[in-house]
């Protein structure tokens, strides 16, 4: 796990997640990366109403999934781990991965400026907007913005939020 010092803000690599269908002969996992801005969180505890102790992944405003290198396409890839060489080349690749990619995306989200700013291009990770995703990235933007108390940026956040949150959701929107 990697922190912003003093800023709020958190990044999260959680150990790899393991697959329902692994078992004793055969691990299939991949790594969940995330970043929770310190917004983010106050709304995790305020919902749950209680104080948010370990990040999960699930939390993070931006998340993504390491896969094994060479893996492209819109299909998910999990490492496939079935002894100790295959397990030794799995963790090999991930931490190589995160040396060059993660750790330096993560230490650039813990920027409020640079979370916020993926957040209205419509890029947080795993999640896009031109995939519709609308809602999520109002919600993104709105927690982001509401410290710093009424903008125009505020304001057109939470119109977007109340255009697109579900029936469900539209209660927590007022």
């Amino acid at each position: 796990m990697a922190e912003g010092h003093g800023t709020g803000r958190r990044g999260v690599c959680e150990r790899p997640e393991t697959s329902s269908s692994s078992n004793s002969a055969h691990l299939r996992c991949i790594v969940n990366i995330a970043v929770a801005p310190e917004p983010a969180l106050r709304w995790v505890a305020f919902r749950a109403q209680t104080p948010t102790r370990r990040i999960h992944y699930s939390e993070g405003l931006y998340t993504d999934r390491l896969q094994p290198a060479g893996a492209a396409g819109p299909r998910e890839v999990w490492w496939d781990v079935y002894d100790t060489q295959t397990a030794q080349a799995a963790v090999a690749d991930m931490l190589a991965q995160l040396d060059t990619h993660v750790w330096n995306r993560l230490e650039t989200l813990l920027s409020h400026d640079a979370i916020l700013s993926a957040a209205m291009t419509g890029d947080l990770g795993f999640l896009k907007r031109q995939n519709g995703n609308e809602s999520y990235f109002a919600h993104a933007q709105a927690l982001l913005l509401m410290d710093a108390g009424q903008s125009d940026a505020l304001a057109a956040a939470l119109d977007a939020l109340r255009r697109t949150a579900t029936p469900h959701n539209q209660a927590t929107t007022e």
